[in-house]
């Protein structure tokens, strides 16, 4: 095998380059049998969005350093990731405190008024990425009205400031904040007041005041939180507060109106009131609970108040979760709910059906993609030039809703650039629940707990669902598909040189843009490995590594040291698109990954360029990996 050293040189293409092709959006939208004339989301709104996401990421930033003077001592002492989880704890209370208070007005004075801090935007920007709780949880929870009324008010603040990252609370609202929520407007000065909370006892619900960390590692926002009651003696976790939780809602008397006109559509259980057809089935939500009331041993002793009730269901269950679930499951199989999917909206003693804080910790990965492809970087989509990639994006997401109408199978996998417009989608609230009603017919939801294995075969079949029903790749930056073969691999990057007889002028087909093709990388910020798969996926992960550990002893011998990534550039002729690769390894949750557990690829280095992991090979060529 030759060295790369005497390889012939590459042809120049620094000269007589074609320029990207003007990128014109459709004038119509297909979403099933619909036709639509304008699109459900603007570039103004995914502009708006990426502002938001580049917030975040500057204050993730700020945070995980840990270098400013107003944080707490114990708090500069946590790692990165312990200070960051212990930070938007602290979010997700003020969000709390702050929908208790927040008023529905016109978009100026409510900007001047309501507008929150960033790190409450932050929480609530979470929620609403979560459309199906967020909706059921707006209908069911009466604190939470005001907030479905905002609908889609996230977004138009954003778009009416202009830039969330340069925005400045005057006085007034700084002074307003305080008042309404008795912390500090600016979210680093609350965070070196906010240090403790009030958590009631899960057993005889006196108030007990809790620090947020302390040097046990027992606070409220660390994962080895337990407080003591000083009143009963119990010492409990957050498990013990969310069967509290539970137990409150179950004891609840959905048949009596006096109860039923204090806490509204709070005494049903979450969720059992809305499915995919119906975004209000009380009838389903009460049978469900009157199975689950007279359910053994959730059922009521004799006699017993409902306080008396609430402190049975805690100790027959020893505060664990898993014998709600084992009492619950032949209830809930029956009414075609599913266990767990009910009781994770029962984590801790807050209201929310989400778990805010892990569902922020989640979203941090996608943020990180979409900083590292520079698409949150200031006046990144500027040019008219580059804007056409989220034209394009929102063409592709239309053609995800279309392909979702009729899909024979319930879960696609989307990729980067469709999920940030799905992402902005959601952010229009009530809105977005209508578009789904009238153009799929149902509820979509946004799920971020996917498990790992199942992830890579649903991206599979959504590429070749996609591949079928509009004649154009899914996604075409070059990087492997789930299963692919080398050689399959290498045909793929040739054919994406030129159309094929099969695809046609669609407005789906890619675009000659190098910020473009990386984005259409399976968007994977929401894998997890779940306890019942972990060996198989571990195995699954040592038989990749153990592979690629081969390739690089192979290469060893041939021709001495070689890169890790063993990655060969391989000239094409004809047009040559701006960024593509495929790259044997492991993902990592920090890089870029494409098909799963297969390969990484960073939108990194040069605005417009590509870079791949383990060698930063300029571009135009394709590269392949060395067998």
């Amino acid at each position: 095998m030759s060295s790369r050293t005497t390889d012939p040189p590459l042809p120049d293409y620094s000269e007589d380059r074609e320029l990207p092709p003007n990128y014109t959006p459709p004038k119509t939208y297909k979403v099933g049998g619909h036709t639509l004339y304008a699109p459900l989301v603007r570039v103004a709104q995914v502009k708006a969005h990426l502002c938001l996401l580049r917030a975040i990421k500057n204050l993730r930033t700020v945070v995980e350093d840990g270098q400013d003077g107003r944080f707490p001592s114990l708090a500069r002492d946590l790692a990165p990731p312990q200070r960051w989880g212990w930070f938007i704890n602290l979010a997700v209370e003020r969000f709390w405190r702050w929908v208790k208070v927040v008023k529905l007005t016109k978009l100026s004075p409510w900007i001047h008024e309501e507008l929150p801090p960033l790190d409450v935007l932050m929480v609530w920007h979470t929620y609403m990425l979560n459309p199906v709780w967020y909706s059921e949880d707006c209908d069911r929870l009466p604190d939470l009205q005001t907030l479905k009324k905002l609908g889609q008010r996230l977004l138009s603040t954003l778009i009416a400031i202009e830039d969330i990252n340069t925005h400045e609370a005057d006085a007034e609202r700084k002074a307003s904040w305080e008042a309404q929520t008795n912390t500090p407007f600016d979210p680093i000065d609350s965070a070196g007041k906010l240090t403790q909370c009030t958590v009631p006892c899960p057993m005889c619900t006196s108030p007990v005041v809790v620090m947020y960390i302390n040097k046990a590692g027992t606070g409220y926002a660390q994962q080895g939180f337990q407080a003591r009651c000083q009143s009963c003696e119990f010492l409990y976790t957050k498990v013990d507060l969310a069967v509290r939780k539970f137990a409150h809602n179950l004891v609840l008397d959905h048949h009596d109106p006096a109860v039923v006109g204090q806490y509204g559509k709070s005494v049903f259980m979450a969720g059992t009131l809305r499915t995919i057809k119906r975004d209000d089935n009380s009838a389903n939500a009460s049978t469900l609970k009157d199975k689950l009331r007279v359910a053994y041993p959730l059922s009521r002793p004799p006699g017993a108040t409902s306080a008396e009730w609430e402190k049975h269901i805690l100790k027959v269950t020893e505060g664990a979760v898993i014998r709600l679930k084992a009492a619950a499951a032949i209830v809930l199989a029956r009414g075609g709910i599913r266990v767990q999917r009910v009781l994770s909206a029962y984590t801790d003693e807050k209201p929310f059906s989400v778990d805010l804080v892990n569902a922020v910790m989640r979203q941090c990965s996608f943020v990180d993609k979409m900083h590292q492809f520079g698409w949150t970087s200031l006046g990144f989509f500027d040019s008219a030039e580059d804007e056409i990639v989220l034209q394009h994006a929102i063409t592709r997401y239309h053609g995800f809703l279309d392909l979702l109408s009729v899909s024979q199978f319930s879960f696609m996998v989307p990729t980067l650039d469709i999920d940030l417009v799905w992402h902005t989608h959601q952010l229009t609230g009530t809105a977005y629940h209508e578009d789904c009603g009238e153009y799929l017919n149902r509820f979509v939801d946004h799920d971020d707990k996917i498990e790992e294995s199942f992830l890579a075969t649903s991206f599979d079949e959504s590429c070749r669902a996609w591949k079928e029903r509009f004649g154009a790749p899914y996604t075409y930056c070059g990087c492997p598909l789930p299963g692919e073969r080398i050689g399959e691999r290498f045909a793929r990057l040739k054919q994406r040189m030129q159309r094929t007889k099969n695809e046609t002028d669609s407005d789906l087909l890619p675009i000659n843009h190098a910020n473009g093709s990386a984005a259409t990388h399976p968007s994977e910020h929401n894998t997890f490995v779940t306890t019942a798969f972990e060996r198989d996926t571990d195995a699954r992960r040592k038989y990749r590594a153990e592979k690629v550990r081969r390739r690089e002893k192979r290469a060893k011998m041939q021709q001495g040291e070689h890169e890790p990534a063993f990655l060969y550039p391989i000239p094409f002729f004809g047009q040559v698109p701006e960024s593509g690769c495929v790259v044997v390894g492991t993902v990592n949750s920090h890089d870029l990954g494409c098909a799963v557990g297969a390969g990484a690829c960073s939108g990194g280095g040069a605005r417009g360029q590509a870079a791949c992991i383990g060698e930063n090979l300029a571009m135009p060529y394709a590269v392949v990996a060395g067998t």
